[in-house]
């Protein structure tokens, strides 16, 4: 169900063999949070609030930044296919369930304050999307349950889906080029 596991687990590990306080779920969020609220895709501001966010404005190294290019570009891409190929930078199912949950919260909060960054017109977007945006805050907060079992399974993967609709919808509503937005009608 997601994309890449190899770039997580390649992005994870650059991160960590530089002692960096974030993981590949976070700063995927990030930038997929600056692009569907609507941060131009050519503008490299992007590069400056990543790492304001995720290394307190210390440039990343090199490895790293060319990894999450790479990985901005391929989610780029992703969120403008037609066939809706867009995927959440999480651990595999095989992880155990508390990393999962871990990696999905760090996902939203980046979502979230990659977002915040591109200050899109809330109150532009559609009411399903405001609802999603206040659902993903409570996401964000979510805790581990005790005892995981088969239907927290279920309920994770519900919730994975939930956030992937949620974030196309954004960059439906605020992030696509101009080119690539849909019309609007004409008013007579």
């Amino acid at each position: 169900m997601y994309q890449a596991p190899s770039l997580f687990e390649a992005l994870t590990e650059a991160l960590n063999s530089k002692s960096l306080l974030t993981d590949a779920a976070e700063v995927h969020g990030i930038i997929v949070g600056q692009l569907s609220g609507g941060l131009a895709h050519e503008d490299e501001s992007w590069r400056a609030s990543l790492v304001d966010l995720v290394n307190n404005g210390e440039a990343l190294p090199v490895e790293v930044m060319r990894l999450v290019d790479d990985m901005r570009n391929v989610t780029l891409e992703n969120l403008m296919d037609d066939q809706l190929g867009f995927r959440l930078l999480l651990p595999d199912d095989s992880a155990p369930f508390e990393e999962q949950i871990v990696a999905t919260t760090q996902w939203v909060q980046g979502f979230l304050a990659g977002f915040s960054i591109a200050q899109p017109q809330l109150k532009d977007a559609s009411e399903d999307l405001q609802e999603c945006i206040r659902d993903l805050s409570e996401i964000a907060l979510l805790d581990v349950p005790e005892d995981p079992d088969e239907e927290s399974d279920i309920a994770l993967n519900e919730l994975h889906e939930y956030i992937r609709i949620a974030a196309m919808m954004a960059f439906a509503e605020f992030g696509l080029p101009p080119n690539k937005a849909p019309e609007k009608p004409a008013l007579h």
